[in-house]
């Protein structure tokens, strides 16, 4: 092979050991003895030794020792006619360093081995490093219950790392399941909604966010929060794969419920019996009152103490109220939106035609939820509405609806006072009022929050000073009510 290489360069003029010497990769003539018969030029040039020195001493010498014995083995494949494809071994420099060198050699029937080697000490030291990288972050996922997870969409092949796998109940040796493998593995009310993410995110490339439902290999359900984003071409600019990470949340969910009930219970467990011994201070304040009627001296103070008492009297009942909302067990129904703002419309007329203000409802949808804890919320909102108007306009407030794949954005708008952004954490807080506020309790915002925790939303609130508010509850859409 060698000979006919230099025979059809002689033929055309070519100094074929110039060819070879000018070569970037590495060349040889070896023999099963161990030892170089002919090198090119980039021998020297690489491993810093001479022509001679390496042609003068046995090419172990130059091995790794950690590499010799494998070398050997390779080489007795070479003696019993088996070509070397791939193999990898590590050569000294005449520094003291080690060059990784990829070898392919083939063995000819005079003992010679012709070989090439490349040198791939940056590749092997970059693998080394993205395995232990890899390494780190599935000893990372393991410890905080996160995996992750790649869809390549030109094969459709899915990838999980290994904690992914665990939290399905999978080993992870059994094997990859397909695309729709992944998706059935989700509750069957989730698994639309999951394909309705993915096909999202590559349509508008944009991420995405879930809490959906998994069912385990072994029919445990689980809760799983996936975060996902796309990966796009840097020349068509089409979306390539989508990726993302994949946490077990059911612990954190359940250790989360189970705080809110003790809260709960205790809340409820408060009110109730501070209950009792109020009504007994009132009682002695009033006969105290009864029979202190005439003493000028002792009236403002028995006043105050009935102030006092009387104000403690509606935290207490709005405490209570906010614990029975709370601990609410009343069953998920089908739920007219529609229906319920008009109720409470209807409950607040005598507010409203005092205020002289104007309500408008847009179209609002059915949606699966707890029609006690809704009309809490959007009484809450527009009686706020009507109390903190702007003293210069009547109240106006528009209730209306969007709607995409994913949720329902329920929206109540006014044009009141306002409030600054800075105090949308400090509204939601149990008790907590704001400067204007003289005679509220602060528990009405608190209410709506958790009304929508409880439909697993959240509630988002634009505002500012003087323009006015805009609420808007953000649930989870179900599937839409049979028309009948």
């Amino acid at each position: 092979m060698a000979g006919d290489a230099q025979a059809t360069a002689a033929e055309h003029g070519v100094d074929f050991h110039r060819l070879v010497d000018d070569a970037l990769h590495l060349f040889c003539v070896a023999g099963t003895d161990a030892r170089f018969y002919w090198l090119n030029q980039a021998w020297p040039e690489l491993l810093g030794w001479s022509m001679d020195e390496l042609l003068s001493r046995p090419f172990l010498e130059f091995v790794h020792p950690e590499d010799i014995a494998a070398t050997l083995a390779e080489v007795e494949k070479l003696r019993q006619g088996q070509p070397t494809l791939k193999f990898i071994n590590r050569y000294r420099t005449k520094d003291g360093s080690y060059r990784s060198l990829d070898w392919l050699c083939t063995p000819y029937p005079d003992g010679k081995l012709y070989a090439s080697a490349r040198d791939v000490t940056d590749r092997v030291a970059e693998q080394k490093r993205m395995r232990e990288q890899v390494g780190w972050l599935e000893m990372a996922e393991e410890m905080g219950q996160v995996g992750h997870w790649r869809i390549d969409l030109a094969t459709e092949e899915l990838y999980w790392s290994p904690q992914v796998y665990r939290i399905h109940g999978l080993d992870p040796g059994s094997g990859t399941p397909p695309l729709k493998g992944g998706i059935e593995a989700y509750h069957q009310e989730d698994q639309r909604r999951v394909r309705d993410y993915v096909n999202r995110a590559i349509e508008k490339k944009e991420g995405f966010s879930f809490q959906l439902r998994l069912i385990r290999a072994d029919g445990e359900e689980r809760l799983v929060h996936s975060r996902g984003e796309v990966t796009l071409d840097p020349v068509t600019g089409d979306v390539e794969s989508v990726f993302g990470v994949f946490q077990d949340i059911t612990d954190r969910f359940q250790d989360f419920q189970r705080s809110n009930e003790a809260l709960d219970q205790f809340a409820y467990a408060a009110a109730h019996d501070l209950q009792a011994p109020l009504k007994t201070i009132r009682g002695l304040v009033s006969l105290l009152k009864h029979d202190l009627k005439h003493s000028d001296e002792l009236t403002p103070v028995l006043d105050r103490i009935v102030e006092s008492s009387t104000h403690m009297q509606a935290l207490i009942d709005e405490l209570y109220r906010y614990a029975r909302l709370t601990g609410s067990r009343e069953e998920l129904t089908w739920v007219s939106l529609e229906g319920v703002v008009r109720d409470v419309c209807r409950n607040l007329t005598a507010d409203i035609d005092a205020a002289g203000a104007e309500i408008k409802i847009d179209p609002l949808p059915d949606v699966l939820g707890r029609s006690t804890l809704l009309a809490a919320f959007f009484q809450n909102l527009i009686s706020n509405a009507i109390r903190y108007r702007h003293p210069e306009r009547a109240p106006n407030v528009y209730v209306y609806a969007m709607r995409t794949e994913e949720e329902h954005r329920i929206t109540v708008a006014d044009n009141g006072i306002g409030f600054k952004p800075a105090d949308k954490a400090k509204v939601v807080r149990p008790f907590s009022r704001l400067g204007r506020d003289k005679k509220g309790l602060g528990m009405g915002l608190a209410i709506c929050q958790r009304v929508a925790q409880i439909h697993h939303g959240e509630l988002e609130i634009d505002s500012e000073p003087g323009t006015g508010s805009r609420f808007t509850l953000v649930i989870p859409a179900g599937e839409m009510v049979p028309e009948t």
